[in-house]
């Protein structure tokens, strides 16, 4: 990757930034930019600054850096076809492997210096672009489920603002414990509904319906890049938002609702999960996942499960729904449970004869 950095430093300085006329000076004015945040940038990394050497160094790896993902971007904007066919970046997965790196906790960039620097570039540069957050949010539009712009706040990092794309529109509520729990296909037994809501702003927006007992749950597409994404949003919110992690509440939602892999196959069915593998595998995704989660048995959805609890013990026995799967859920099932129905009338037949012929 550092060669691929090094020849995208290259392209972006003397390919775009020169082909604009604007070449002379404007590496001097991103160096200077970042001398006059030193401190500032310093303070966004734990660690002992004092233990480097130069500090030169430092801002010069920034520096690559930001324009390594400006050049990225800027392409990726432009034509995405192309951006595909790069000769730079044709390698199998490499694509991939960069936007998963660019998620990492470990990997991140101050989200101020980037804005910084790129209002540095001129405007015929950026073209519809104008602002870093825009651009930004354009290649990070898979984990976007609609064209929502993101919160008015500036992110921490790329991994912040992915988490705000998320859940900025999820409004604040009480993390209280859940008492109760209904696996999917136990839930489906009991007449609930799984449906994807017809018009959601978060992919954390989840409801329940009691009157038409449906579930609303939006669509969740994983990728080979979701578990990365998934576990470090969740490591974030462990450590920069503790009560509001919306992620980790939402994973333990989804682990609770998929215990077994037919649960995982209702969803699927239901297309609240997209998967290219198996249910067994979208099972044990969840499944790690809210392994590493710590919010336990408290959770924003507390709410849900109490509502889908109340409907589910007052008309489970009700619901014919319960009694059609559980004894006719496969073929062999219905086999079995017909095979023991006459069994039983047989045997009842068989019973009265004999006390008639004693009588």
């Amino acid at each position: 990757m550092e060669r691929k950095k090094s020849e995208y430093y290259e392209i972006f300085w003397k390919d775009r930034v020169s082909k604009a006329g604007e070449l002379r000076g404007a590496e001097d004015e991103f160096w200077n930019a970042l001398k006059e945040d030193e401190k500032k940038i310093k303070q966004c990394y734990e660690g002992d600054f004092g233990r480097i050497e130069n500090l030169e160094d430092f801002l010069d790896l920034i520096l690559r850096d930001a324009v390594f993902i400006f050049e990225l971007f800027l392409k990726y904007s432009e034509n995405e076809e192309e951006f595909k066919k790069d000769s730079k970046l044709k390698e199998p997965g490499l694509r991939a492997a960069i936007r998963r790196d660019l998620i990492l906790l470990e990997n991140q960039l101050p989200f101020f210096i980037l804005e910084k620097l790129y209002k540095l570039l001129p405007e015929n540069i950026k073209r519809k672009h104008t602002e870093f957050k825009a651009l930004a949010c354009f290649y990070f539009k898979r984990h976007l489920p609609s064209d929502l712009p993101p919160a008015e706040t500036t992110p921490k990092h790329f991994t912040d603002l992915v988490r705000s794309l998320l859940s900025f529109t999820v409004k604040d509520k009480s993390v209280e414990q859940i008492k109760s729990f209904h696996s999917a296909t136990r839930l489906r037994q009991a007449g609930v509904k799984f449906k994807l809501p017809r018009e959601h702003d978060s992919l954390l927006h989840v409801h329940f319906n009691r009157v038409r007992t449906e579930f609303h749950i939006p669509q969740l597409q994983i990728h080979s890049d979701t578990e990365s994404l998934f576990r470090n949003l969740m490591a974030l919110e462990k450590r920069v938002y503790p009560g509001q992690e919306y992620i980790c509440h939402y994973i333990n939602l989804l682990s609770i609702l998929v215990v077994k892999p037919k649960d995982a196959k209702l969803l699927m069915e239901n297309k609240i999960v997209i998967y290219y593998k198996d249910e067994v595998a979208a099972r044990d995704l969840i499944y790690s996942l809210a392994s590493s989660s710590t919010t336990d048995l408290h959770s924003r959805y507390h709410h849900i499960f109490s509502a889908v609890d109340d409907y589910y013990k007052s008309s489970w026995a009700k619901n014919p729904a319960y009694f059609i799967e559980e004894f006719f859920g496969n073929f062999w099932k219905g086999v079995g449970t017909v095979s023991a129905a006459i069994l039983l009338i047989l045997t009842l037949v068989q019973t009265i004869c004999s006390i008639r012929g004693l009588s």
